[in-house]
């Protein structure tokens, strides 16, 4: 490919990306009033989307949003962290949910995604995309407001082991949400994730640190990722001092301030506290060693193209059997209905990359 050839593909790609980003922008809604009826039914609504979209244990309380929201914002610290919640709304729906804050150089997403079991129960798969382009614009103007240099997120690792979990039949049998249909959402994420703009950094030993559990017992291993704040076709290139900063922002800044370091806490939990610091402290340093400049990357997804593929057919052969149920199963050939919808969706996002 030319160089000119080159140059009017990333002006076609950010530009479809900023197209995207502007329609499913106004989907998106701030929630900051918690005494105000209708943001209030929102953030309610919320909830169950979040639960549908994060594994119980990289969960946070949901009464914990509540207090960030609510949080007044100190005006002696004038370049305090900023927490920002926002809904994702389609009709009377909420089928998203974003929470992140603002620090004076980076922009830290802690959750983000939009339900897209809930978007195929309600046969609006098709804007999946849009409304996910939608949230990193929000995200961007949030970037470009407060003079960040990028977003940073953790990503799941999806691994065999959760390839497995699409085969849990027993679950689709009894008409239930199976936890294929998360391991589907997670695979078609972390696609659009990449496909909207974020990078792996690469040669990274990130771990998730876990507060409330034994030093190393639930040190989780997590894609660290990247977003500028606008689109980009080619890699950007971080050297060793910019990673050393990242890591240590999140383990030593994020983390550190997000846990409970009020004197009552810390009295009562003085052994757990001492263990948890020294944890973030070794995180913080274990991640770097081999680390020299690097050039961002994007995840592989195509070895996941063969298993999905299969839990499709399988899906399929069994949709005959389950259509004479007829009337007698009419949860089970919703669930079925969804999940293959869900299954061609995912296939088709992988046949992007």
């Amino acid at each position: 490919m030319s160089e000119r050839d080159k140059r009017n593909k990333q002006r076609f790609d950010k530009d479809r990306a900023d197209r995207l980003s502007q329609r499913g922008r106004r989907y998106w809604r701030q929630i900051h009033n918690l005494k105000d009826s209708e943001e209030r039914r929102l953030f309610a609504a919320s909830r169950p989307v979040y639960e549908n979209l994060f594994e119980p244990e990289y969960r946070e309380p949901f009464r914990n949003f509540r207090d960030y929201i609510s949080a007044k914002p100190q005006p002696s610290r004038r370049k305090a962290p900023q927490d920002f919640y926002y809904v994702c709304v389609l009709g009377d729906e909420v089928v998203g949910m974003l929470f992140f804050t603002v620090y004076p150089r980076w922009l830290f997403i802690a959750y983000a995604g939009v339900d897209t079991v809930l978007l195929e129960e309600l046969k609006k798969g098709a804007l999946r995309g849009i409304l996910a382009a939608g949230m990193f614009g929000v995200i961007g103007e949030h970037m470009r407001s407060a003079g960040c240099e990028a977003a940073l997120f953790e990503l799941e690792q999806i691994g065999v082991k959760d390839i497995d979990l699409l085969f849990d039949m027993d679950s689709l049998l009894k008409g239930r949400k199976v936890k294929g249909g998360r391991v589907l959402n997670r695979i078609a994420t972390t696609a659009l994730f990449q496909e909207l703009g974020a990078w792996k950094i690469p040669g990274v030993r990130y771990r998730q640190p876990d507060p409330g559990t034994e030093p190393g017992s639930a040190e989780v291993p997590m894609h660290l990722m990247y977003l500028p704040p606008d689109w980009q076709e080619l890699p950007p290139i971080l050297d060793k001092k910019t990673v050393r900063e990242i890591v240590h922002f999140v383990y030593l800044t994020f983390y550190k301030d997000g846990f409970d370091e009020s004197e009552d806490y810390i009295r009562g939990n003085r052994e757990a506290t001492i263990q948890y610091l020294k944890q973030l402290e070794r995180l913080s340093l274990e991640p770097l060693k081999g680390v020299n400049q690097c050039e961002l990357e994007k995840i592989s997804l195509q070895w996941m193209r063969n298993p999905v593929g299969l839990f499709r057919k399988l899906l399929a052969k069994m949709k005959p059997q389950l259509e004479r149920l007829g009337e007698h199963a009419p949860n089970i050939a919703k669930a079925l209905e969804v999940m293959l919808r869900l299954a061609d969706l995912v296939l088709r996002i992988l046949d992007r990359h």
